[in-house]
């Protein structure tokens, strides 16, 4: 199997220079062509790939979401916890056999004079599109392997939202940690201290720590308040299915999404321990998250990021049902069951 790593560009935007939308063109073709080849090497075929700069980015996601009937068209958002999205991955069929990657310029139009700064900026830049290409590759390996055809989304069970909220975060460290492999082939070497070995640059080199400072400021503050008040409003008027739950759930997805984007760039720096320090003893519902967090991660930290075709989808069903069972228990931590009878999700408070 030989991939085709050909690509479609577009570029929209006035303010955009021509230099910005060359350099933007030429990265696409060549972060493409890496990925399609270490997709190969992995036995899974390659697809046709769409690259999006666009100046009004959540417009351009609104109306791609909107021509293939998704149901997020009518409610694209760039907030995220702890920062803003900037780059979104559309699948565009049940195949994923075409993608369409939209991307803010926001990091190629800086008003910034500073040499260090612009170089900085393009270098996240760079680690973005790899990150939105890696979940190309993960996609295409579930679609390859059979395992998409398992995944119900968005689901209307409470298996199926834990299994979804777990997979979300795990996929955001697998792409983390491919797009990191990935900046270090097309980045030089990073700077050694005198003594030292070369090795590749890695996305720690750009965020250092501030993700995981993200994340400990997260869950020190407005996050575990509003995951709080959430259960409180839900044990004093218990009837269901209501908002207050639907309200941990978005919660509690966005935060182990957080920490899979933490996670993976402290790895990458070696800084793992370190982040765990900082997370250990904030409070009752952080200890939860990160107890959640790691029996999601920890069988895939082991077993590495990727796998071949024929291991895929055996490995993806284990994660998935390991992922469910640690974000029912987080539920159930944070003082919510959920589980599903034949009339549709039944939640109750955990007393």
């Amino acid at each position: 199997m030989t991939n085709d790593s050909s690509i479609k560009v577009e570029v929209h935007g006035k303010d955009i220079s021509p230099e910005a939308a060359d350099s933007f063109r030429h990265n696409a073709a060549e972060i493409n062509k890496i990925f399609a080849n270490l997709a190969e090497e992995f036995g899974v075929p390659w697809c046709e790939v769409t690259f999006i700069l666009a100046e009004d980015y959540a417009a351009k996601v609104a109306e791609i979401e909107a021509a293939i009937g998704s149901p997020f068209a009518q409610n694209v958002s760039t907030d995220r916890v702890g920062g803003v999205a900037r780059a979104k991955a559309i699948s565009m069929d049940d195949d994923s056999a075409q993608w369409c990657l939209v991307f803010d310029p926001f990091y190629l139009v800086s008003e910034d004079t500073d040499p260090l700064v612009i170089l900085g900026d393009r270098y996240v830049f760079l680690l973005t599109m790899c990150h939105e290409v890696a979940h190309v590759l993960i996609g295409r390996t579930r679609a390859e392997c059979g395992f998409s055809r398992e995944i119900d989304r968005p689901s209307k069970t409470a298996c199926g939202k834990a299994r979804n909220f777990a997979m979300a975060a795990l996929e955001e460290y697998r792409a983390d940690a491919l797009a990191s492999a990935v900046l270090g082939l097309v980045l030089p070497e990073a700077a050694q201290r005198e003594g030292e070995s070369p090795r590749r640059f890695t996305s720690h080199d750009l965020h250092g720590d501030s993700y995981g400072e993200g994340l400990v400021l997260a869950l020190s503050g407005p996050l575990v308040s509003a995951m709080c008040e959430a259960v409180a409003d839900f044990r004093s008027d218990v009837c269901g299915l209501n908002d207050a739950v639907v309200k941990v759930w978005e919660l509690s997805s966005a935060t182990l999404t957080l920490f899979g984007h933490a996670q993976a760039i402290a790895d990458e720096g070696g800084r793992a321990d370190a982040l765990r320090e900082s997370l250990a003893g904030l409070n009752n519902v952080a200890d939860s998250i990160a107890r959640a967090w790691a029996a999601i991660v920890e069988p895939i930290r082991s077993s590495g990021v990727m796998f071949t075709l024929d291991q895929a989808l055996t490995i993806e069903r284990a994660l998935a049902k390991t992922g469910e069972r640690a974000v029912l228990r987080l539920w159930e931590e944070l003082g919510i069951e959920c589980s599903d009878t034949g009339d549709g999700i039944w939640v109750e408070p955990v007393l």
